[in-house]
């Protein structure tokens, strides 16, 4: 059945000059309302053109022809976009091997409507790839954390339903389960690794069967919780690679390990919009202000025990091609496409964390005076610093 979209207004086509339109709601209308021209990355994935349609359009009347060299890039679909008169089509293409840029044409039609034309580029692959291979300073996270207190571009930290978030994360060889014992530190309690408590959160360690298994956790809009457990199990004194797609568009969660899938689940239909720069305190914890960090999350005992690197994030839902490309969970370039912040945590000297995407939202690295742990709710007892260890990258 297609879906009709909600007319925005009455155009018509006008007989004195091209695209001169007067009233007539019957006349079908679209225009493209993203970026036009669509850059790409050389690295495969998807991209969508938002549209706005006038004249009582359905979806299964757009089409979109696509020039180009070879098949490297086509149509996947249209569905309807996030408020009336709005649709969105999805493409998706491959990677492109060559050190060639190249370029196509997507041309969006409809019957009797004017058709409306969005240039796409893809870069060519960078001569030798970026180089994986090599000594580099990584941050140790035990009793450490990285946090903002404020971010220079705040905008790209919202993310609506799609996003994607990488790491690399080498936990303590000790990873214990310590049943019944409350002790922190050690291995045996909630591991944090990325987000925000209760809103959206990366962690191991929130099953006290297996310690071990990882997960992450986002609410629906009245922030009730939704978790996604990995069915592998992060192990310990290994570099592992990780990652979580958020795919709006798809609608679909999926958790990799390695490359490989971990979990994979349908979004809940009533996900709330993915902000990391939200603030809030719990009525239990009025002294406490949840947001977002590496390293923590709700008090002080929740620290990472371990070293971590290539932290990033991204304004798209990254493919498993993509995930798993030569050299990828080590290095990407900072100018990658859809890649909005980029903490490779490698700085090496200090308590500053360089942001290495042109947006700029360097994080700041903090140590618990664990002397004052007695009151583990309270952030006052941590203090501007980062430990930093050389590692060897591929172990």
């Amino acid at each position: 059945m297609a879906v009709t979209l909600a007319a925005l207004a009455a155009c018509k086509k006008d007989d004195t000059g091209p695209g001169k339109q007067d009233s007539n709601p019957g006349t079908p209308v679209i225009e493209v309302t993203s970026s036009n021209p669509v850059e790409l990355g050389y690295e495969a994935g998807t991209f969508s053109v938002d549209l706005s349609v006038q004249g009582g359009l359905e979806l299964d009347g757009l089409g979109a022809t696509i020039r180009q060299e070879g098949e490297w890039l086509s149509y996947t679909g249209a569905e309807s976009g996030s408020s009336a008169g709005t649709a969105v089509m999805s493409f998706k293409y491959l990677a492109n091997d060559t050190q060639e840029a190249r370029e196509a044409t997507v041309t969006v039609t409809y019957p009797d409507a004017d058709p409306v034309t969005v240039s796409v580029s893809q870069d060519g692959k960078p001569e030798g790839g970026e180089d994986p291979v090599g000594e580099r300073y990584v941050a140790y996270m035990k009793k450490h954390y990285a946090g903002t207190a404020s971010w220079a571009k705040p905008e790209v930290m919202k993310f609506g339903k799609t996003i994607t978030v990488e790491m690399l994360v080498k936990h303590d060889a000790d990873f214990v389960s310590k049943t019944g014992e409350r002790t922190q530190w050690d291995g045996d309690w909630i591991g944090s690794m990325f987000g925000i408590e209760a809103r959206f959160l990366i962690r191991h360690g929130d099953n006290t069967d297996n310690y071990q298994e990882w997960e992450v956790v986002y609410v629906d809009a009245e922030n009730n919780p939704i978790n996604i457990k990995s069915s592998i199990d992060l192990p310990a004194d290994v570099w592992t690679h990780i990652a979580v797609v958020f795919d709006g568009i798809a609608k679909t969660v999926t958790l990799y390990q390695d490359g490989k899938v971990a979990a994979s689940d349908a979004m809940n239909e009533n996900t709330k919009d993915i902000d990391l720069t939200e603030t809030y305190t719990n009525p239990w914890q009025t002294d406490v202000v949840q947001q977002f960090y590496l390293g923590r999350s709700y008090d002080n005992t929740r620290d990472f025990c371990g070293m971590m690197s290539e932290v990033r994030v991204w304004n798209r839902a990254l493919s498993g091609d993509e995930i798993n490309a030569d050299g990828h969970f080590y290095s990407v370039s900072p100018d990658s496409n859809g890649l909005v912040a980029y903490w490779k945590l490698d700085d090496g000297d200090g308590y500053v964390i360089r942001d290495y995407t042109s947006n700029g939202n360097n994080l700041t690295g903090y140590v618990l005076d664990d002397s004052k742990w007695d009151n583990y709710q309270g952030e006052s007892h941590w203090s501007p610093d980062m430990q930093w260890s050389m590692v060897q990258f591929p172990e």
